[in-house]
């Protein structure tokens, strides 16, 4: 059996070890001097065996649960401990079970995204919220379970994720107030103040077009938070100028329009090869085109759509809003100059449409193969 019982109860295994030891008989040089004595035995064990009891009682199990977390068998941990109130925990044991729930966590987590398995997210959640009672994890576990009800918010939106239902609203929310615990314990943890922003600002999204609620501008504080301490400036830069360019649309303030330009260029600097930013930042200059009507805002949107279109050659997303924002811009337009660019709305509409056959063909394949 592996692995040894050596190995995972040393002190039991010394304490079986002793007990297999016989009474030690002590030798007499002559029975005669002292007839009425009884000869003498002795448990060579009993000095160390309330020593081993100690041992075992006090520190085997945390041994146990260090062995189990280093081989990898967390769940091993978890039952070690499942039962127990966490106040009467040593401190080490607590560490290790603390780990162990998190470690758990972020599997249950990543495999539910796989098929947006609600139930495997509720797991999830369960793991984080035993972490987010251990003093050393707190902060991480409270983090991480607002990460699984965010994307349990996506996952009940059938794939609509613009559609924001009530059920879809509460588990925002609940998210909100996590990544608010999370950083009332570690301000610097700048993944948190991302995705509180990202949070704040999908509520905000349903209340469009009611107006400007205050969870945009609030938003914004915290994505400038996270832009002094992240290690992954491209995503924060390329969510802020989603965010305010949402927050443009409401109010069609130009200066919105104006910074949120400001940060999708800092995001395509640190990254030039992440399609999102290309995709949102064409949107984001043909809304500004509609609103001014300036040539230059609207051939800008082109350039983002064919550098977005160009990192994802299996793209069609870029080539539909290309497309269509191309023939607006033509409305404008007279003769030759109007001409010129139906031709080039027609060459980007036959490209989407041999993208989208070449799509079909690969699921038609993958189908077929299974």
């Amino acid at each position: 059996m592996l692995p040894p019982r050596f190995v995972t109860q040393p002190f039991s295994h010394l304490k079986s070890m002793f007990q297999m030891l016989k009474d030690y008989k002590a030798p007499r040089n002559n029975l005669d001097d002292e007839p009425g004595l009884r000869e003498s035995r002795f448990d060579v064990a009993a000095v160390i065996r309330p020593q081993l009891e100690a041992l075992i009682a006090g520190q085997e199990q945390a041994l146990s649960a260090e062995y189990y977390f280093l081989a990898g068998e967390h769940e091993r941990v978890a039952g070690l401990f499942k039962g127990r109130q966490l106040k009467k925990l040593t401190e080490r044991e607590r560490d290790t079970y603390g780990w162990s729930q998190m470690i758990l966590g972020d599997r249950a987590h990543s495999a539910a995204k796989i098929d947006d398995d609600r139930d495997v997210y509720r797991k999830a959640a369960e793991h984080f919220a035993i972490a987010a009672k251990i003093r050393v994890t707190e902060a991480d576990a409270l983090y991480n379970w607002g990460n699984v009800l965010f994307d349990l918010s996506m996952a009940v939106r059938d794939g609509a994720p613009e559609v924001m239902t009530r059920t879809a609203e509460a588990l925002l929310n609940r998210a909100v107030v996590k990544y608010r615990a999370a950083l009332a314990i570690d301000p610097q943890l700048s993944d948190a103040h991302n995705n509180l922003a990202n949070a704040l600002t999908d509520l905000a999204r349903a209340e469009y077009p009611r107006g400007d609620n205050g969870m945009l501008r609030e938003a914004f504080g915290h994505y400038e938070a996270a832009l002094r301490h992240t290690r992954t400036p491209d995503v924060v830069h390329n969510n802020f100028a989603k965010a305010l360019h949402d927050l443009a649309r409401i109010t069609d303030d130009l200066v919105l329009f104006e910074k949120s330009m400001v940060h999708f260029q800092a995001a395509g600097a640190a990254n030039p090869n992440y399609y999102s930013v290309y995709l949102s930042w064409g949107h984001a200059l043909a809304d500004l085109a509609r609103r001014t009507g300036a040539a230059k805002s609207y051939n800008a949107a082109f350039e983002k759509y064919r550098r977005a279109a160009e990192i994802e050659p299996t793209d069609t997303a870029a080539h539909h809003s290309w497309y269509y924002t191309m023939l607006e811009f033509a409305k404008k337009l007279k003769g030759k100059e109007k001409a010129a660019y139906l031709k080039q709305a027609a060459a980007v509409s036959a490209e989407q449409k041999r993208r989208r056959r070449n799509l079909e063909r690969r699921i038609l394949r993958s189908e077929g193969a299974k």
